[in-house]
C-alpha cells in the first residue's frame, strides 16, 4: 500500500477515535478539572486587503497553535514530533480550541503588511497528554529527574554525624533530609529510596562520611538517578533562652545538586530555620526540618527549570534570546531563522517578556548556525551571539 494511503488510514483512524476521546475526556473534566500550564506565545499573520481586524484574528489562532507546540514539544522526542507531524496535526494543531481553556492578548503591534500579537493562553495539559496516549504517542518517562541524597546530618541526640551509606543506616532518621525530600516529591520529582542501598557491594569501601564530589556522582550514576543532592545538615544551640526551660535550636542546610550524566551543578542552597521548645532534642529535630524543606523547595525550583531545558533542547539547538520588548524585531528574527538554508523547522519552547527559546532543527553545527545568522543583515536591530556551546546559542537583540 502507498505511504500516503497509509497516512490517510491512520490520520482517519486517529480522528475517529478522538471523537470518541473527547467526550470521555469532557466527562472526566466534568468531574475532575484538567491539569493546565499558562503559556505565552506569538503569532503572526499577513494583512490582505488592510483587513486588519481579520489578520489579528488569524494572528491569535496562530499564536494558540504555538501554544499547543510549546506544551507538546516538552512531552515527546524529536523524532516523534518528525515522524508523527500528520497525527498531531489532526489531533491537536487542528482543534486548538479544544485544548485552550481561555487566552488574553497581551500586546499587538503591526509592521508593515504583518500583524503580530503577544497571547497569554491557558492550556489543558491533561487532555493533551490524554490525547497523546490515546493514539499510541510515547510521552517522556519523567517530566522531572530521578534524585538520590548524600546528606550528611548531625542532630543534638548524638556528637558524630549520621549518613545513610553507613552499615546498618536503616534504622536511623534523617530529619532535614526527609523534609527536603518531601519539598521536592510535591514538585514533580521521584525521590530515591536509600534505605536499602547502602547493602550494594559498591558501598562496602565507601562507608565513610567524607564522599568527594565525583565519588557521590559516580554512585548515583551506579543507582541510575539523574541527579546526586551532597550537602550537610545541622543543629546548633542558640545563645537565646525564654524563662528558664525555653530554648532556641537552629538547623542550617547546605546542599549542591549535580547531574549524573555531565556533572554539572544545577542547584546550590543554604537555609537556616530556627525554633523555640522546651526539649532540646524536639527542638533541635524541628529546626532541621524547617531549614531541610526550606532548602528542597530551593533547589526544587533550580533543579526543575534547569532540567525543564534540557528537556526542551532535546527537540533540536536551543536558541536563547534575549529581546527588547519590541515584537517586530523578534518576528524578523524568528523569519531569519526559519529561511536560512539548513533549517529544517522551528519550534517555539518558552516565552517571557524578556527571554524567549526557541528550537531549531537545524542540519549542521551550533556554530555553523551562528555564523550563518550573524551574516544577516536586520531592518532596525543588530544581533550579539555571545555563547556558543553544545546544542545552544545564547543571542541578545540590540536596537540601532
Amino acid at each position: 500500500m502507498p505511504f500516503s494511503a497509509h497516512l490517510m488510514i491512520r490520520c482517519f483512524i486517529v480522528t475517529c477515535f478522538l471523537a470518541l476521546s473527547l467526550a470521555q475526556a469532557r466527562v472526566i473534566q466534568a468531574k475532575e478539572p484538567s491539569p493546565t500550564a499558562v503559556v505565552i506565545s506569538v503569532g503572526t499573520s499577513t494583512i490582505y486587503n488592510d483587513d486588519v481586524a481579520s489578520a489579528r484574528n488569524h494572528a491569535i489562532s496562530n499564536s494558540l497553535v504555538s501554544a499547543i507546540s510549546q506544551i507538546i514539544s516538552g512531552l515527546l522526542s524529536h523524532d516523534t514530533l518528525t515522524a508523527d507531524f500528520q497525527v498531531l496535526n489532526t489531533i491537536l494543531y487542528s482543534r486548538t480550541r479544544d485544548y485552550i481553556q481561555g487566552y488574553k492578548v497581551l500586546n499587538s503591534s503591526r509592521y508593515g503588511k504583518q500583524f503580530s500579537v503577544i497571547v497569554e493562553a491557558t492550556v489543558l495539559t491533561g487532555v493533551v497528554e490524554e490525547q497523546l496516549s490515546s493514539v499510541g504517542l510515547q510521552l517522556f518517562k519523567h517530566k522531572f529527574p530521578i534524585v538520590l541524597f548524600f546528606m550528611i546530618e548531625q542532630d543534638l541526640s548524638d556528637p558524630q554525624p549520621k549518613y545513610w551509606w553507613k552499615d546498618k543506616s536503616g534504622f536511623l532518621t534523617f530529619y532535614a533530609e526527609n523534609m527536603m525530600s518531601v519539598a521536592m516529591k510535591d514538585n514533580g520529582f521521584f525521590v530515591m529510596d536509600h534505605r536499602e542501598l547502602y547493602q550494594d557491594k559498591v558501598m562496602s569501601t565507601l562507608q565513610r562520611p567524607d564522599l568527594n564530589k565525583q565519588e557521590v556522582i559516580t554512585l548515583g550514576a551506579h543507582f541510575k538517578a539523574d541527579v546526586v543532592i551532597m550537602g550537610t545538615a545541622v543543629a546548633h544551640i542558640t545563645p537565646n533562652k525564654m524563662g528558664n526551660t525555653t530554648g532556641s535550636y537552629k538547623g542550617e542546610v547546605v546542599a549542591r545538586a549535580f547531574r549524573t550524566d555531565t556533572g554539572a551543578q544545577m542547584g546550590l542552597t543554604q537555609e537556616s530555620f530556627v525554633t523555640a521548645d522546651e526539649d532540646a532534642l524536639a527542638g533541635g529535630t524541628n529546626a532541621l526540618s524547617g531549614a531541610g524543606r526550606l532548602a528542597g523547595i530551593d533547589l526544587s525550583n533550580q533543579i526543575s527549570k534547569a532540567w525543564l531545558v534540557k528537556m526542551k533542547i532535546l527537540t533540536g539547538i536551543g536558541i536563547y534570546i534575549k529581546w527588547d520588548g519590541n515584537l517586530a524585531h523578534l518576528v524578523e528574527l524568528r523569519k531569519a531563522l526559519t529561511a536560512l538554508p539548513g533549517v529544517m523547522g522551528i519550534s517555539p519552547r518558552e516565552m517571557s517578556m524578556v527571554e524567549v527559546i526557541i528550537g531549531v532543527d537545524y542540519k549542521g553545527s551550533e556554530k555553523e548556525l551562528a555564523e550563518a545568522l550573524i551574516t544577516h543583515r536586520f531592518s532596525s536591530f543588530g544581533i550579539h551571539i555571545y555563547e556558543i556551546s553544545d546544542r545552544h546559542l545564547s543571542i541578545a537583540i540590540l536596537p540601532i
